[in-house]
C-alpha cells in the first residue's frame, strides 16, 4: 500500500518551472508534491522509494532525466514517471516510453494540464492500492 497522501517529486532546474508545476498540483489533496532544482539532490530520496511517482525535466545540466529514469527504474521500479520537456521530438518520447514514463508535459503547458497529470497520478496509485487489498484479501503478500 502506498499512503496518503501520495508522495511525488517534481524535478526541474528551472525553479520557476517547479514552482508552477508544485502550485498547480497543490489543490489536489490526495498528493504531496516536494520538488528539486538538483537532480542529483533528488536521487537518495529516489532511491530510498520515498515516492510514489516523478515529474521530472530531460534536460538538465547536472543529469539528464533520461539517465534518472533509467537507473531508477533499473535500481527499484515501481515509480510512476512523467516527462517535463520543451523539445517536440518522437524518437526522445519513444525512448522516454521505453523507460518507462506514462506521459508528457510539453513547454510551455498550462495548469489544467499539470492537473490532469496529478489525477492521472493520484487514479493510478489508488487503482495499485486496490489491486493490492484484493491481492491481500486472497491470500497473496505484496
Amino acid at each position: 500500500m502506498i499512503a496518503k497522501p501520495f508522495p511525488i517529486a517534481v524535478i526541474d532546474d528551472d525553479e520557476t518551472t517547479c514552482h508552477l508545476v508544485l502550485k498547480s498540483l497543490e489543490s489536489l489533496t490526495e498528493l504531496q508534491v516536494e520538488s528539486f532544482v538538483d537532480p542529483t539532490a533528488a536521487m537518495p530520496a529516489l532511491m530510498e522509494n520515498q515516492f510514489a511517482a516523478v515529474i521530472t525535466d530531460i534536460n538538465m545540466p547536472q543529469m539528464n532525466g533520461k539517465d534518472m529514469i533509467r537507473e531508477l527504474s533499473q535500481s527499484i521500479g515501481g515509480i510512476q514517471f512523467y516527462v517535463i520537456t520543451s523539445i517536440k521530438d518522437r524518437d526522445l518520447a519513444q525512448e522516454c516510453y521505453r523507460l518507462g514514463a506514462r506521459g508528457f508535459l510539453l513547454k510551455p503547458f498550462t495548469n489544467e494540464q499539470v492537473q490532469e497529470i496529478g489525477q492521472e497520478i493520484a487514479s493510478n496509485l489508488n487503482r495499485w492500492n486496490e489491486l493490492n487489498i484484493a491481492f491481500n484479501l486472497l491470500g497473496g503478500t505484496a
